[in-house]
């Protein structure tokens, strides 16, 4: 008989994350908390950090079972819904296709115009046979606050 047909890669937690500062004792120090899905973020929001640049403050992230070593790539989305000529419909605010990595950056790419819509994070975890590609519609979704327009 021929072997199983191979399941990897296999997602096996995903969500957005924010970077803040935490309490340790008497000292502090940058970690990461998990932000529940329908929470609002606020993209113009800086992370923290103590040394270095900083940091945006969300990020999307998926942990993956991948036993075999491959190189994965990740396309990274981040829609917001927005109304439109005949009502709600969804555009992307930042995309990173073809990452090597797990971690996506929600950056606010404007200047102007603030605004507060629905949004949510997709990602489509891709081996190298596209027989075994993952797509996740949802990594996490809620609310996100962020600057509509981009003014030079």
């Amino acid at each position: 008989m021929p072997p199983p047909p191979n399941p990897n890669p296999v997602v096996t937690s995903r969500g957005v994350r924010s970077r803040e500062l935490q309490r340790l004792g008497s000292s502090f120090f940058c970690g990461f908390v998990d932000v529940p899905f329908g929470a609002t973020i606020d993209l113009r929001e800086d992370g923290c950090t103590l040394t270095g640049p900083t940091p945006v403050r969300y990020f999307a992230e998926v942990d993956v079972v991948n036993p075999d070593g491959e190189a994965l790539l990740y396309d990274w989305v981040l829609y917001v819904t927005v109304q439109g000529n005949s009502g709600p419909e969804e555009i992307v605010l930042t995309q990173v296709p073809d990452s090597t990595q797990p971690v996506f950056d929600l950056r606010n790419n404007g200047n102007t115009a603030p605004a507060t819509t629905p949004c949510r994070v997709a990602v489509t975890v891709k081996a190298p046979d596209p027989t075994r590609i993952k797509s996740l519609p949802s990594v996490w979704s809620g609310n996100c606050t962020y600057y509509a327009l981009r003014v030079a």
